[in-house]
Formats: C-alpha cells, sequence, structure tokens
C-alpha cells in the first residue's frame, strides 16, 4: 500500500507545483523548472526549514554559533576547577597538565562535545554542523600571518598546536585553537544526536 504524501511536506509541495506548471510548459521549460525546484528544496533542507527533518527556520539558530563560545567558557571554567581539585593538572611540564590545558584542551572539547548534543536536541538545525567554521577560519588566517612575519623567530606550530607556546604567552592557543577544538566537537556531538535521532526514526 502505497502511504500517501503529508500535505505541507517537501514531496508534496514539489508534486503540486509540478501539476499546476505541466500543462502550460514545454518539455524543456519543464525541466528547467524541475532542476530550479529541486535546487530550491535543496537549499530548504541544508538550511534547516525541511518540516520532514524535525528543523525550524535557520535564523533563530543562529545562537548555535554564539554557543561554541559559550562551551569554551565553560571548559575553561571546569579546567580550573579540575587544576584546583588536582594541582599538578595546572602543571604545563606534566601529562595531566597538557590534557587539562594547551596543547590537548580535553575539558573544553568534553564540555563542546556535551553542549553539541543539548543545543541540537533544543534547537535541531544544520547549521549544528557548521559552526567550526568561523573559528577554523579565525585561527587559518592568524597561523597564516603568524608564519609569513614571525616564523623565523618562534615555531607556528608551537605557537598554535605546541606545548612549546611560552613566546606567546599560549594565548593564540587560549583565543584561537581552544574554541576551533570546541567547535569541532560540539559539530560532532550535534550530528551524533542527529543520527541517533534519525535512527530512532526509521
Amino acid at each position: 500500500m502505497v502511504t500517501p504524501l503529508r500535505e505541507g511536506s517537501t514531496c508534496y509541495l514539489f508534486k503540486k507545483s509540478l501539476q499546476a506548471r505541466s500543462a502550460t510548459h514545454q518539455p524543456k521549460q519543464m525541466w528547467c523548472l524541475i532542476r530550479s525546484r529541486i535546487i530550491f528544496l535543496s537549499m530548504r533542507s541544508v538550511l534547516g526549514t525541511h518540516e520532514d527533518n524535525n528543523f525550524s527556520t535557520p535564523i533563530p539558530n543562529l545562537p548555535h554559533f554564539a554557543f561554541v563560545y559559550l562551551a569554551v567558557l565553560a571548559g575553561f571554567l571546569l579546567s580550573l576547577l579540575i587544576t584546583a581539585v588536582f594541582p599538578p593538572a595546572g602543571e604545563q611540564a606534566t601529562l595531566t597538565g597538557q590534557l587539562v590545558g594547551e596543547p590537548m584542551w580535553v575539558p573544553e572539547i568534553v564540555v563542546g562535545v556535551l553542549a553539541g548534543r543539548l543545543a541540537y536536541k533544543r534547537l535541531p538545525s544544520a547549521l549544528a554542523f557548521l559552526v567550526w567554521i568561523p573559528p577554523a577560519g579565525f585561527l587559518f588566517w592568524s597561523a597564516w600571518s603568524w608564519q609569513k612575519t614571525m616564523a623565523p623567530y618562534d615555531s607556528t606550530w608551537d605557537t598554535y598546536f605546541g606545548n612549546n607556546c611560552s613566546g606567546s604567552e599560549c594565548l593564540y592557543e587560549l583565543f584561537l585553537t581552544a574554541p576551533f577544538y570546541t567547535s569541532v566537537a560540539y559539530s560532532l556531538g550535534a550530528y551524533t544526536t542527529y543520527l541517533v535521532a534519525k535512527r530512532r526514526v526509521e
């Protein structure tokens, strides 16, 4: 038995559009209309307006980009708490210190995954999968500029990704690398939540 199309769904709107225009257009014109309609519906799905996926409009979901930096702040607070409870975690020379702080930023990554999962449940949108792009752009631009001007004096790798970042007081890792790691973790957390919800529906 064929399941009828739900009124208001993408497939339903697509079918009604074709039926309304097929009587007045030639085959070549119809192909152009079909192609443009497919592109339009694909953009709706990517931006988060596809009703079948329970995505809402994109503008209210822009806070996903702000949630990333809130997750970074929460990760910093978690790192301070760990350091207060376990003082060796505050020493960069120890393995624990490198995990809690630069260059690994594990607390920020963990908080990023959890924040992404929670935020996607509240605001499901494909934008949650793209929040890593702005931090990646900031990091790439800064590292590229550093490589051009400061690399002869201080290693670009150590400045942004290594544990020998004392030449810059590790500020570049703090304000650029840690947010990038957190944003990637946020997107992964959101995407895993999307996959779990999709499997439940299937």
